[in-house]
């Protein structure tokens, strides 16, 4: 198998909703990485103050074979139909080990004529928003069961009637990585709470006087930005203004392993917590 390409859309959840293949490209470049360090200068020796991912461009040749022409206006449509900036398009890149994601636009494809191979040669250019991330996804599982278990390993693991699967987070990366979740209720108060290796709280989203029902979905998507709850008949209702001011937003999960916990002691039927991460990397 050799590396590949697609551009893919994803929804509000960070689902894949729709995607087009890159069949054949040659001359990939921005694959790597760059650092950015911010300094403070001295007599002999610069102190690195921070130390940032750049976002890159990404070209390669994208080759039309068959029918070049007709497939350059089918992939110039499919970029055109997400190129607003309320879609949420990304570069997947397959290096036969891995499926990595960036997010960003398409920035440029040319076109030209075919060669003496009637092989049609576009340069595509992606500017990259986001570093390149894995999908860590549905890691997180906090719900309450109805019937007690016991496990004889750490995990899955379980206090009362809470069952608790892979709730860590562990983060490689040089800065914070956004966590995605869902709660379904019933749940009163929803708070979510983080909390680093020493067992300290550094993290807490709160919705006071809320109460997600049975049948309902309270999505936070610290990647997008965007905070909202999925009523029973499907619609969606904007709940950022329901966030306590008095914390946090959004959740970040911070260098490091992080524990994500819930209020599950004012949950009713139906609740869980399902979790996911944009695992960033260089």
């Amino acid at each position: 198998m050799i590396r590949g390409y697609a551009l893919v859309v994803m929804n509000n959840q960070d689902e894949i909703i729709d995607r087009y293949n890159l069949d054949l490209v040659t001359a990939p470049t921005g694959n790597g990485f760059q650092l950015e360090l911010s300094t403070i200068a001295t007599d002999i020796e610069d102190v690195i103050t921070k130390v940032v991912q750049k976002k890159a461009t990404i070209t390669m040749t994208v080759h039309q074979v068959i029918n070049g022409y007709t497939q350059s206006s089918i992939l110039t449509n499919w970029i055109q139909q997400y190129s607003t900036a309320d879609v949420n398009m990304f570069l997947e890149y397959n290096d036969t080990k891995t499926i990595k994601y960036c997010g960003g636009k398409v920035t440029s494809l040319t076109k030209t004529e075919k060669d003496e191979y009637r092989d049609l040669a576009q340069d595509l250019t992606f500017t990259m928003t986001t570093p390149f991330f894995t999908k860590r996804e549905n890691t997180i599982t906090i719900q309450v069961s109805s019937v007690g278990k016991k496990y004889a390993f750490k995990y899955p693991y379980q206090y009362g009637k809470n069952v608790v699967e892979n709730n860590e987070i562990d983060n490689p990366y040089i800065l914070e990585v956004p966590v995605i979740i869902t709660i379904d209720g019933a749940i009163d108060n929803p708070t979510i709470d983080l909390f680093d290796e020493n067992g300290e709280r550094y993290s807490r989203v709160q919705f006071d006087g809320i109460t997600i029902s049975e049948g309902e979905q309270l999505v936070i998507n610290s990647a997008q930005k965007k905070i909202f709850k999925i009523n029973a008949d499907g619609s969606e209702t904007d709940f950022r203004p329901e966030v306590s001011p008095e914390f946090d937003t959004y959740l970040l999960a911070q260098k490091g392993t992080s524990t994500i916990v819930v209020n599950t002691n004012d949950s009713g039927t139906g609740f869980k917590l399902t979790g996911s991460w944009r695992q960033y990397t260089l």
